[in-house]
């Protein structure tokens, strides 16, 4: 594996390490060059939520802060061999910007020719998701890449499973590198703190709920 270069689309400030640090993790481990591409800015994390907060803080500062979160969990993961490159396409509105996002990622995969491609999968949730899957999809085709592509899994709608969607998956073994992904979903406090006026409770009361000995991804139909 060594040598072998990784791009990591991500289309929040975490996506990259929520849903596949493990394998990020191991990857660097390994030799390998990873690079992560985050797409929006994360800026209406707050507003967005039950909570509908716009003020304390700001949606820049929210902005600022998930980013600074991703750059301490990019170094734990990639040893500091990550590198980072933020598109700040506003928050939310992934779905209008495709054509120009597919764009922007086709001269990255030109440039680094990767082997191996992560982004979140068209099954997803979150709009957003959907939007970063389909503008990866459309640069690959642009650019004739021909790097695997991976399209891991943050959260798929109510009562649906990875092996309910009819596409091929695989889940990773990523048992060994746990305890890098946890000091990597530590760094977000965004999600796991109070952090606004207004906000009840943490996102997430745990960063366990985002470590686990695999990690799932839907795999290219051969």
């Amino acid at each position: 594996m060594a040598g072998r270069s990784i791009l990591i689309i991500a289309p929040h400030p975490d996506d990259e390490t929520l849903g596949c640090g493990g394998v990020f993790a191991a990857r660097a481990a390994e030799g390998c060059r990873v690079s992560v591409v985050v797409v929006t800015d994360g800026r209406h994390l707050f507003r967005l939520s039950r909570w509908k907060i716009e003020t304390d803080p700001t949606p820049q500062e929210t902005s600022d802060m998930r980013k600074n979160e991703t750059r301490r969990a990019v170094d734990i993961l990639g040893g500091r061999s990550g590198t980072i490159r933020f598109l700040d396409i506003e928050d939310g509105t992934l779905g209008r910007h495709v054509p120009a996002v597919s764009q922007t990622i086709a001269g990255i995969l030109r440039e680094a020719a990767p082997d191996e491609i992560y982004v979140t999968s068209e099954h997803e949730e979150h709009a957003d998701h959907v939007a970063a899957c389909a503008a990866v999809r459309s640069a690959m085709a642009a650019t004739n890449s021909p790097a695997a592509l991976y399209r891991y899994v943050i959260a798929l709608p109510p009562g649906v499973t990875a092996g309910a969607v009819g596409e091929p998956f695989v889940a990773v073994d990523v048992a060994a590198h746990m305890e890098t992904k946890r000091r990597a979903v530590r760094q977000f406090a965004s999600h796991l703190t109070i952090v606004a006026r207004g906000q009840t409770e943490p996102f997430f009361k745990d960063a366990d709920v985002w470590v686990r000995p695999t990690e799932t991804f839907f795999i290219q139909r051969q």
